[in-house]
């Protein structure tokens, strides 16, 4: 279909999408064509008011009456053909060939290409033929305007063209029974792309902010579409941050953490109710989570760092799906925004697992468990293997969802295997570090059972009185 559409609009040259503005008078029918036609993404706007008087029904009818009186006195129609000069109408036609070459419009390079092959023909005919091929053209062309003419002066109707005069069909798309004009907007460009959208959309309403039609709706559509999946990546990040919370601080610390910064959002939304003051529930979970990280870093500055930890295979895979989609040439659409908030949860497994496994190993030095790498590799690979089905789906939209959940997937998993092991493994050579210099540190603020502190100089003397003795 989408194959079709293309071969549709690059040979019609004509978009299947357009845009509807409405007017309450042909006067203003006429005047919103004008501004629209000026529009750099409009090819053409289609209405029917153009197509009646512009001047008033007496001014018009005076107009027609004298148009009738002047072909009455036509002479009556007759073929004679007249004798050509072909070397002074080769020049006309030159100089006609050289005014259409000089102009950048479609139609005067199509008209420039036809009298250029006609041009060309013409001077390969011997001069016999080409001054009966004038002649023949010259008295054909005689007896078409005078019978084109003769039809204008038999005309009897002297009344202007009305609503009346049209087919019923066609007034009926164009013109409502209460008097209101519509006009069909058709852009330039294929308006499925959203930069082509976006350009014909904001140049429509600056004319007609209340224009309205296909492309207007999928504008709007596809941005709250967009919106709503952002939305929802940011709430689940909130939920993820308050579920490792709990997780990694415990129930009774957790509460310290959650309840206060939920008071405080509780007495601003009823604050700004009472006023009648709309609130942005996105400015809101993120002031929410703005508090909860504040009060975690002052109760355990580690967990903040390890919950940080934990997402980072779904915030890194997500920078390293972006760069993957940017290279392979795939844009975000309505179809595979769902992946933004997806992607978060997938990601999350890989990273929670880790700083478990972290966490757990404080007695000996931090490798990685053989059991979360098979588990990992093994649910990732399912996952993979089952969105990755969609890529022989001949849907655009279900192919470039599959492409992108599992350019998402593999990139989490990637995060999740090689740079953080490597972060954590830092990290716990810093633990074990600090922990040597704590115990040091008590060590030598105790004292000695013998009064004797117990420091590596004490020891050498000892070794050597011993030794001298």
């Amino acid at each position: 279909s989408v194959d079709w559409q293309d071969r549709i609009f690059h040979e019609s040259k004509n978009s299947l999408l357009y845009a509807v503005s409405l007017a309450d008078s042909p006067e203003r029918a006429r005047k919103l064509k004008k501004q629209f036609e000026e529009l750099p993404s409009v090819r053409k706007v289609e209405e029917l008011a153009s197509h009646l008087p512009a001047s008033p029904a007496h001014e018009t009818s005076l107009l027609i009456q004298a148009v009738h009186s002047e072909v009455a006195r036509l002479a009556p129609v007759t073929y004679e053909p007249r004798v050509v000069n072909p070397e002074a109408l080769g020049k006309l036609i030159e100089r006609l060939f050289q005014s259409v070459s000089d102009e950048e419009e479609p139609w005067a390079k199509q008209a420039g290409t036809a009298l250029d092959h006609f041009l060309d023909r013409f001077e390969g005919l011997p001069l016999e033929r080409q001054v009966r091929f004038l002649n023949e053209f010259q008295g054909r062309m005689n007896f078409s305007l005078h019978a084109q003419l003769q039809a204008l002066a038999e005309a009897s109707n002297h009344e202007p063209i009305t609503l009346e005069d049209f087919p019923k069909e066609l007034v009926s798309r164009f013109v409502s029974t209460s008097g209101v004009w519509q006009l069909q907007i058709y852009p330039k460009d294929q308006v499925w792309d959203i930069e082509p959208l976006r350009e014909f959309v904001e140049e429509v309403r600056s004319v007609d902010p209340n224009a309205t039609g296909t492309p207007l709706q999928n504008f709007e559509a596809s941005g709250q579409i967009r919106q709503s999946y952002e939305d929802a990546a940011e709430y689940a990040l909130l939920a993820i941050w308050i579920t490792l919370i709990v997780d990694l601080l415990g129930r009774q610390q957790a509460m310290r953490v959650l309840i206060p910064p939920a008071i405080v959002i509780g007495v601003l939304w009823g604050l700004a109710r009472g006023m009648h003051v709309e609130l942005n529930w996105t400015l809101l979970a993120g002031l929410y989570l703005a508090m909860t990280v504040t009060i975690t870093w002052l109760i355990d500055s580690a967990t903040v760092g390890h919950s940080l930890l934990a997402l980072l295979p779904s915030l890194g895979g997500a920078a390293i799906m972006f760069g993957l989609m940017r290279l392979m040439h795939v844009d975000l659409n309505p179809a595979n925004l769902i992946v933004l908030p997806l992607l978060l949860g997938l990601g999350m497994d890989g990273g929670v697992h880790m700083v478990h496994d972290f966490r757990l190993q404080t007695k000996r030095r931090y490798r990685i468990s053989p059991s979360i790498i098979n588990s990992l590799v093994l649910t990732s690979t399912t996952t993979m293997v089952g969105f990755g089905s969609m890529l022989l789906a001949a849907h655009r939209g279900l192919y470039t969802f599959g492409l992108v959940v599992t350019l998402g997937v593999a990139s989490s998993v990637f995060i999740a295997l090689v740079p953080l092991p490597a972060i954590l493994t830092l990290l716990d050579q810093r633990r074990k570090a600090g922990e040597t210099v704590r115990r040091t540190r008590l060590t030598s603020s105790t004292p000695h059972p013998l009064g004797i502190a117990p420091t590596a100089t004490n020891n050498t003397s000892h070794a050597v009185s011993i030794h001298g003795t």
